[in-house]
């Protein structure tokens, strides 16, 4: 099976957990462990060869993968798993032996919504003990969980550090057996309503990070008060109450180092400052709540980080910025709106960004230590001279700000590493600016250049550079002096010809040339302090050919050409038919290209092919030589509904056989190809051919029978073998999708309504009625009431009248009922009165359904399709009544003109299978009735 498989399930890791790290920080590695949920942090793939950087997902729909990967299990660290049931999750756990070297766990439930009802109670399986390198385990979801059996089995784990509960019980009474976790460092408890620490906590030594977070932010931290924590040194508390009754409980804290608040509520912020210690070394205040006005650190002289971000409503003393041990101040403010620093002078950390600065802060000259200074999203203009003073700053980002002038002096921060100067009004860059010698990572983006220095070439330690969203015409020769250079941005300017030397760029790996035709671009994230917050009509490349000294480079990892409609596409080819680079990939959507190249593919080493938005004549049947080809995408005609996209050569394979490029009995028969063949299948639903559907999912089969049984989408294949009139076994996948809808919560009824009915539809057709009467009548009372009429109706037509009239008062009372919970909660829909009134006539109840018609008359009805609908039903009540005009067409039909509805929310399929078959009416009454429906 492809490596590509995994990529879905691997991700790069955040923090780095090998084995000779055992002296990190601690404060470093509860950071890193308890403030981020790893699945949520949208990194890319997996990287072979550094598994132990990797978060490997081992979860049931994932772990088959891994079996056919060549990844290093002996260098697995970290590793997600996503479970259903406790008994998946004790083969998930036992499979774990795999990785001896596993250092970081999350287990989370894989639903989403409520609870599920197979892990109302979270069992931890006692395989969890045999995992003895175990250091970080964090255990998320919505169930319940036995604490003291959950501890029993954790306190065999001796490296065991950190422990994460999130959203587990809610209420969490911590058993006393935790203090058998002798080595666990830090704990995170997040999602309770109660909580409740034992007695015994104390004798935890080792203990010196608590995070907690409450489901509802009127929970104080009274509990922090009755317990005693005598070695916590890091604190972080989220969505807390804290009032001046249980601030003792930090008070207590006296070895209290780190203090993290994250959108908390004070009443008095003064009555926090006098608990904190003075000894604290971290502040960091996230969206902190209070209605003081000025808030002063003067206490804190041992304070080496100060964070404060957010929506900030206080004023901050300048004392704040005057603490001898500051090494790192974070401020994001809108009011703050200027800043003198002068007395800041041991500052190695500045961020000032968010925050309404027109200037840059002052006394800067006199932070000698600064390193880092982020100003981005302010109001600041110009760079001033007196930055050149700054001899030791590495990175400067001034992104989103107004920044049309740099004044020479820039050149003097001979150590800047990184410079973002992105989404500013630059026109020129000063002579100067190519003595940044260090400079590794450069973001001009969005700004107004014209021209870059001649002597560019001179930034030799660039990596990284972002020259994207300009007016550049041309780049200066120098610049294929960039032989360090990996990223290369140059799309959306106005340039010509590429340097015919540029192949000399020899590190070149991620090259983003295209262009946007000249539409409007809209930055829409961009905040109000940029005059970017509109949409700007730019100027688009216009290059033609690529010059033959790119198919030099040997490193190229990414050609970014979108929308470049100007490229020459034959030429293009030429050069990646000799591109040494290998398993590149490819992104020439909207490039235009109609015609690939016949020939030459075996020397196509690019990994993905990307031609979406280019209808191609056909695809060469020898681009199956193409040795790393293993995803591409591109349209054969303009009538294609979808778009071929094929993520892996399997997959790309299928499509040749399907169009005759290869035999199917030529294809390997393995359990990839019949998931390939699978997913092809599923594909072609969507396109206007659909008459070999049933034929792709047999070759599945045939590939592998046992593979595609257990994977193959029961309903899927239901409706290929319905089409394909093979109704007997269309049921019996019917049955299986069913039992799969049902089995387990949450319950979606847009599959399950249409997967009932199918077969029942199916059912009826091979005589087998009253398993369709039966069917319908457990989907009736379990999943959708509503469908009580219909199964009614079916068992009248069976000649089945007990269960008809049972099955219809189960309508009625349903109906009823709703209308009854509609009318108490003041939201009255009269769609719900109109079907209860089609079920007194489908069940041939006429005098109640006149009864209630009279009643239905008195309400004011304001929605056009109600209103035609009840016309309708009064049409059809004068009809039984033998009370209608000898003019009813006529007036209905003057009726609709006026209040001329689709009827989306309406259907009379129903009414009309009754009026059908019902021998309770004449023949003329039924002609008169048909005649009203015809109308709409």
């Amino acid at each position: 099976m492809s490596l590509r498989f995994l990529l879905l399930s691997l991700f790069l890791a955040f923090f780095n957990l090998s084995s000779g790290q055992e002296n990190e920080d601690n404060s470093f590695l509860a950071k890193s462990f308890f403030s981020h949920d790893i699945r949520n942090r949208g990194l890319p793939g997996f990287v072979q060869g550094q598994e132990d950087k990797a978060i490997l997902d081992f979860s049931e729909h994932n772990s088959k993968f891994y079996e056919k990967s060549k990844v290093d299990s002996l260098k697995i660290k970290n590793v997600f798993i996503s479970f259903q049931s406790n008994d998946t999750l004790k083969n998930q756990i036992r499979e774990l032996k795999k990785f001896p070297e596993l250092e970081f766990l999350e287990i989370k439930t894989g639903l989403s919504i409520g609870r599920n009802k197979e892990i109302e109670e979270l069992v931890i399986p006692s395989e969890i003990g045999q995992l003895k390198n175990l250091k970080y385990l964090q255990i998320s979801g919505s169930f319940e969980i036995d604490l003291q059996s959950l501890f029993e089995e954790l306190k065999n784990l001796s490296r065991l550090k950190y422990l994460g509960l999130s959203h587990v019980n809610d209420e969490l009474k911590i058993p006393e057996n935790i203090t058998g976790l002798k080595n666990l460092e830090g704990l995170k408890l997040l999602g309770y309503t109660n909580i409740s620490f034992p007695d015994g906590i104390q004798e935890m030594n080792q203990l010196n990070t608590l995070f907690l977070e409450p489901q509802n932010i009127k929970k104080d931290i009274g509990l922090l008060a009755k317990s005693t924590f005598p070695r916590i040194n890091y604190l972080k508390l989220y969505y807390t109450n804290l009032n001046r009754e249980n601030l003792t409980a930090i008070d207590k804290l006296d070895k209290l180092e780190s203090l993290e608040l994250v959108n908390c509520n004070i009443d008095r912020i003064a009555d926090l400052m006098d608990v904190l210690p003075s000894s604290l070394k971290k502040i960091k205040w996230t969206s902190l709540k209070t209605d003081t006005t000025e808030i002063s650190f003067e206490k804190f002289n041992n304070l080496e980080v100060l964070e404060l971000d957010g929506i900030i409503s206080y004023e901050i003393t300048p004392f704040a910025y005057e603490l001898n041990n500051l090494k790192s101040l974070t401020i994001h403010s809108e009011k703050l709106e200027s800043i003198n620093l002068s007395s800041a002078q041991n500052l190695q950390i500045l961020d000032l960004g968010y925050s309404n600065l027109s200037e840059m802060p002052g006394g800067l000259e006199e932070l000698q230590d600064l390193r880092i200074l982020k100003l981005n999203e302010n109001h600041i203009s110009e760079i001033p001279r007196d930055i050149s003073s700054l001899k030791n700053l590495e990175e400067l980002d001034l992104a989103k700000n107004r920044v049309a002038k740099i004044a020479v002096g820039i050149g003097e921060l001979r150590k800047l590493e990184k410079f973002n100067l992105a989404f500013n009004q630059l026109e020129k860059l000063p002579n100067d600016f190519t003595q940044l010698k260090n400079l590794r990572d450069l973001n001009l983006n969005a700004n107004k250049l014209k021209g870059l220095p001649s002597d560019f070439g001179e930034l030799k330690n660039l990596v990284n550079l972002n020259l994207g969203d300009n007016y550049l015409q041309s780049l200066p020769g120098s610049i294929t002096q960039l032989r360090e250079l990996k990223i290369f941005n140059i799309s959306y300017n106005d340039i010509e010809a590429l340097p015919e030397d540029i192949g000399n760029m020899i590190a070149l790996e991620d090259f983003i040339l295209g262009g946007n035709k000249g539409q409007e671009i809209s930055y829409v994230s961009i905040t109000e302090n940029s005059d970017f917050n509109k949409n700007r009509k730019r100027e688009f490349n216009r290059i033609r050919k690529i010059p033959e000294s790119f198919s030099k480079l040997a490193n190229i990892k990414r050609l970014y050409f979108k929308d470049l409609s100007t490229l020459d596409s034959e030429n293009l080819f030429q050069i990646l038919l000799k591109l040494p680079s290998k398993k590149y990939r490819t992104e020439l959507r909207g490039v235009g290209v109609h015609n690939l190249p016949d020939v030459g593919w075996e020397n196509f080493l690019g990994e993905t092919l990307e031609l979406g938005g280019s209808v191609i004549d056909s695809i060469p049947e020898q681009i199956l030589k193409a040795p790393y080809l293993e995803k591409i995408s591109f349209s054969l005609s303009e009538a294609d509904r979808l778009s071929y996209s094929f993520n892996n050569s399997e997959d790309f394979l299928v499509f040749a056989e399907d169009f005759g490029y290869v035999e199917f009995e030529d294809i390997k028969r393995s359990e990839s190809m019949a998931s390939a063949y699978l997913d092809y299948a599923y594909a072609k639903k969507y396109k206007s051919d659909k008459k070999n559907i049933i034929e792709i999912f047999n070759k599945a089969f045939i590939l592998d029978s046992a593979y595609t049984a257990e994977n193959i989408r029961p309903a899927d294949y239901a409706r290929a073998l319905r089409e394909n009139k093979e109704y007997e076994k269309a049921i019996t996948y019917y049955d299986k999708a069913i039992y799969q809808d049902t089995i387990r919560g949450p319950y979606i009824l847009n599959y399950i309504i249409p997967h009932f009915k199918e077969r029942a539809e199916l059912q009826l057709k091979v005589g087998d009625s009253l398993d369709a009467l039966e069917g319908l009548e457990y989907f009736s009372g379990r999943f959708d009431k509503s469908s009580w009429t219909s199964t009614g109706l079916l068992a009248k037509k069976l000649g089945k009248d007990d269960l008809a009239r049972r099955y219809f008062t189960n309508a009625k009372e349903y109906y009823r009922k709703k209308i009854e919970q509609s009318r108490e909660s003041d939201r009255i829909n009269y769609l719900e009165q109109l079907s209860l009134l089609e079920v007194f006539y489908i069940s041939e109840d006429f005098e109640e359904a006149s009864n209630y018609m009279d009643e239905l008359m008195k309400f004011e009805f304001i929605a056009n399709d109600e209103l035609v609908i009840r016309r309708l039903f009064k049409i059809v009540d004068s009809i039984l009544q033998d009370t209608v005009d000898n003019d009813y067409l006529v007036s209905f039909k003057e009726y609709l003109d006026s209040n001329r509805t689709d009827l989306q929310r309406w259907s009379f399929d129903l009414f009309e299978d009754w009026l059908a078959m019902t021998n309770s009416l004449s023949s003329e009454k039924k002609t008169m009735i048909f005649t009203a429906l015809k109308e709409l």
